[in-house]
């Protein structure tokens, strides 16, 4: 994956679910993949685009709520203001 976005610096399912929900109203005919369940409990959501795959973690190894995508989210999306660029 080429680019990566924080979303918060600790544990949210509230966080996790928030950001799936914010991603589907910015890209409504993404396609969404069954949620993955980790055996920690982290939780992982696969959607797939035009310009390519978004990937929405809640990760319990990691510590950490953040997306990894194909493509940069454009400047003018409101996704900017949950989803934080960090590469």
């Amino acid at each position: 994956m080429k680019y990566k976005y924080n979303i918060k610096t600790y544990n949210s399912p509230d966080a996790f679910r928030m950001a799936c929900m914010e991603f589907e109203k910015e890209y409504p005919t993404a396609k969404k993949n069954e949620m993955l369940v980790d055996v920690d409990g982290s939780t992982i959501q696969v959607y797939a685009t035009d310009e390519g795959e978004m990937v929405i973690f809640d990760d319990y190894d990691v510590g950490a709520v953040f997306a990894n995508a194909d493509f940069l989210i454009p400047e003018t999306s409101k996704l900017n203001d949950l989803f934080v660029l960090i590469n």
